[in-house]
């Protein structure tokens, strides 16, 4: 007597005809890279893409932090994986700073991941809890003009794949002690 799989037929095609309706859903949706998205959804290649965000996001604050130390260096611009109208923002802020003739200097002293969600393949919101040490100095000079002072900060990084690199496309900083959710 042999081993026959007509006892789990019926739930053998359920399953067959909900995989093909997921992965012809995700064919229309996403017309290039159909199996990959799909495969993303099932949870595929997630904790790789998680390491990469986090990559970028302290990227992001590394090079944020030398960019305001250097009173607005361009040459910072081109390593800094955000969105042209993120790099506008820091910009003016630091030309507004610099016209009250200060520099503000900051380094980041922890930052913990709270929590990875992914709207696709190519999107994703991180939400991060972060202490800054944060100092104003003369421009001219470099002469302390504040003590240092710690800060807690609940972050939104809001990010997007480009050319194969995620990007901060927008950031809002929240006081340490707020609940951030995920919009």
């Amino acid at each position: 007597m042999g081993f026959t799989l007509t006892k789990y037929r019926p739930a053998l095609l359920l399953l067959a005809a909900g995989l093909s309706l997921a992965l012809a859903a995700s064919c229309l949706q996403h017309r290039s890279n159909c199996v990959a998205n799909l495969l993303f959804n099932l949870g595929a290649g997630r904790s790789a893409e998680k390491e990469l965000l986090k990559k970028t996001i302290k990227q992001y604050n590394s090079v944020t932090s030398g960019f305001y130390a250097s009173g607005g260096y361009l040459g910072e611009f081109a390593i800094l994986p955000a969105d042209n109208l993120i790099k506008r923002k820091h910009y003016q802020n630091i030309v507004q700073l610099n016209g009250q003739g200060v520099v503000l200097v900051f380094d980041q002293d922890k930052s913990v991941i709270q929590k990875i969600h992914f709207y696709s393949r190519n999107q994703a919101c991180v939400i991060t809890a972060e202490q800054w040490a944060m100092a104003f100095q003369d421009t001219q000079t470099r002469k302390k003009l504040s003590k240092v002072k710690g800060t807690s900060l609940a972050v939104r990084y809001m990010m997007r794949r480009e050319q194969g690199k995620w990007m901060v496309s927008d950031v809002e900083v929240f006081p340490g002690n707020e609940t951030v959710k995920v919009p």
